[in-house]
Formats: C-alpha cells, sequence, structure tokens
C-alpha cells in the first residue's frame, strides 16, 4: 500500500512512489494540470511519501518518512529551504517531530496552521506548527499530560476539528480548539474484519473514515458523537483503500470526497449522498 491525496480548489494532488517520490496534480476529471513533481531521496535510498497537503497558496507540504521530514515544494515545484526536519524516533519531547508520516494544513497567511503526526508510542507525536515552523502545541493523547499516541497514521485538520487516527488501537481521537474532545472506533462495515486507514473531518462536526479489509474496503460517515451515520459505498466499489481527501461544497451534493484505492492506482471521485462521479487510473 503506498500513495497519498491532497485536494483544494478542485485540485486533486496525487502521490505515488517508485525509488523517488512522483507527484502530479489533476482536476477532478482526471485530466492532468501540471507535469509530475519528483521528490528524490534525500539521504536515503528512496523517498517514502505517507502524507501530503497544499495550503493557500499551493505550497506542496510532502511527509517523507525515510527522510524523517515535512519536505516543502512550491507551486513552481521548487524545493523550498524551510521544511520540518524530523529527528530521533527515540527522542520523545516538545518540538522534536521524531518520524512525521502525516501532515495537514488549514488558513491563511499568518493564521496558517500546519499539524503534524508521527509515528511510533510517542507522547509527543501530534504537533500544531505555524507557516514559518515555529511550534505552537503539542496536543495531549486523550487529554493526558503522561499519554502516549500508539502509532498515528493519519490526521485531518478543518477550523476548530482536528482528527488523529492512531494505527495502533484503531481509533480516531477528536480535538476542538487544541484540547481532547472525545475519540472513537469504526466497526467495520458489514461485519466483515476491516481497518481504519484514513479520516477527515467535516465542518458540521461529522467524519469521514476509509477503512481497508482483505477483500473490500469501505466509506463511511460518521456522526458528530462517532457512530456510523450511513455507508457512503457499496461493497466492491473500492479495493484495497489507501487515503481519502475531502473539500466540502454548499451541500452534500456539491461537496467531493477523493479516494485513493486499488494500492494507489486507482482514484475514484464521490459526493457525500454515497455517488461515485467517476474515477481515473491514468497515474503514470
Amino acid at each position: 500500500m503506498s500513495g497519498a491525496l491532497a485536494l483544494r480548489a478542485g485540485v486533486v494532488w496525487v502521490a505515488r512512489e517508485r525509488r523517488a517520490g512522483h507527484v502530479r496534480a489533476y482536476d477532478l476529471d482526471g485530466r492532468p494540470v501540471s507535469g509530475e513533481l519528483v521528490v528524490p531521496p534525500l539521504q536515503t535510498t528512496r523517498t517514502h511519501i505517507t502524507g501530503l497537503a497544499v495550503d493557500a497558496d499551493r505550497r506542496l507540504l510532502v511527509a517523507d518518512a525515510a527522510a524523517s521530514s515535512v519536505r516543502i515544494y512550491s507551486a513552481f515545484g521548487v524545493e523550498q529551504p524551510q521544511g520540518f526536519a524530523g529527528s530521533s524516533a527515540h527522542l520523545d519531547s516538545h518540538g522534536q517531530l521524531g518520524v512525521p508520516v502525516d501532515v495537514a494544513v488549514d488558513g491563511v497567511e499568518s493564521d496558517t496552521r500546519v499539524l503534524i503526526a508521527s509515528d511510533g508510542e510517542r507522547r509527543h507525536a501530534l504537533h500544531v506548527c505555524d507557516r514559518s515552523g515555529a511550534w505552537r502545541e503539542s496536543l495531549r493523547p486523550l487529554g493526558d499530560p503522561m499519554g502516549v499516541f500508539h502509532h498515528l497514521r493519519k490526521v485531518g485538520l478543518r477550523d476548530r476539528l482536528i482528527v488523529a487516527l492512531e494505527s495502533g488501537k484503531q481509533r480516531v481521537q477528536v480535538f476542538r480548539d487544541g484540547e481532547f474532545h472525545f475519540a472513537f472506533h469504526v466497526p467495520a462495515a458489514r461485519g466483515r474484519p476491516q481497518q481504519p486507514v484514513a479520516v477527515e473531518p467535516l465542518l458540521d462536526g461529522r467524519y469521514l473514515v476509509l477503512l481497508r479489509g482483505e477483500q473490500h474496503s469501505s466509506l463511511v460517515l460518521v456522526d458528530r458523537g462517532g457512530t456510523v451515520q450511513r455507508l457512503l459505498s457499496q461493497e466492491s466499489e473500492i479495493d484495497a483503500a489507501v487515503d481519502l481527501v475531502v473539500e466540502e461544497g454548499a451541500n452534500e451534493r456539491a461537496s467531493r470526497i477523493a479516494v485513493l484505492d486499488r494500492d494507489g492506482d486507482r482514484v475514484q471521485v464521490w459526493t457525500l449522498h454515497g455517488t461515485c462521479l467517476g474515477e481515473f487510473v491514468d497515474l503514470t
């Protein structure tokens, strides 16, 4: 399983891996709108892109786990010097990233917030930074100052809400205004063993969760209390799920969800009503 997605202003960025990372932008009909951006290995033999985000200035933030850093590229594809460098995975303290595995971004100009998740069993695994790279806060797991996160995998950031998916516990922790709010588990769709692989918060306080199983994957809408509201995908519509992103519109029909599946080979576009509008697989 490899790859990551980002979505802004009707453009979806798709990251795939070979020895180097490759990122390309498409419109939601699957037409390329940029050339391919190559993210070369950084002091390692290969690039390992596990997270992707795009800010209001179209800067691309790339979580490169192999380089233990979040690398930043301008809208013109030039790598910037002010990325977020990781540190030793064994050094667990405020401001120390460890091994970043995902990144999310929200806001504009001086109000920009960058959310960075790190792997491992760490107290300081979820950091909020500003645009310049200065640390704002380290969020407390389950609200416990002595607690630890268990292998964060994906994060989401929208308005007052932050969500963090722990693969080690198969649960989602929700933070509001920087404070722990609650946590929830997503039951497997149709009773089949499935694991959450991506989560996104919505402005109205609901959540989208992508589940992956050995046979089938599922896209699930969760209500404000952490209970499944409805299953958006039908059986066999999503296969070998990897990542999801959402761009909200004026209503559920106007909102767009991009789902990366088939182990990174296909992108599907969905509405919040559970309608798949199409797919594209030409990602070479």
